[in-house]
């Protein structure tokens, strides 16, 4: 629903402004939801899986911004509009990726105890 949103977004932006606002949108729906699917696996986890849930996050989020930094630092059109949106599009992906991951411990968390 997110990517059909900002595909949809996208495909209807006039400006470049427009469409970071777009990309900007997208990335924050998307870190909102993955911090919504994180709360849940939390909560339906023990102590001791809640502990390495909760490392293993820390050490994504700091992956996460250095390879968002290094890919800034890489892109060709850093210094100008389009950066910005490729910098959100990147962190679009990462935390899209991240995203499916932790809903797929979800699911199976869940089916685990029924």
């Amino acid at each position: 629903m997110i990517d059909r949103d900002v595909k949809r977004c996208m495909e209807t932006a006039v400006t470049t402004m427009d469409m970071l606002d777009c990309s900007q949108k997208g990335y924050e729906r998307m870190d909102r939801r993955l911090n919504a699917v994180y709360q849940a696996l939390m909560a339906r986890l023990g102590k001791p899986e809640r502990a390495l849930l909760a490392d293993a996050q820390k050490k994504w989020l700091a992956f996460r911004d250095a390879e968002l930094a290094a890919a800034a630092a890489l892109d060709p059109s850093k210094d100008g509009s389009l950066g910005r949106i490729n910098r959100n599009s990147a962190g679009y992906d990462m935390l899209k990726s991240r995203t499916l991951g932790l809903e797929r411990y979800l699911q199976d968390a869940k089916e685990a105890a029924e």
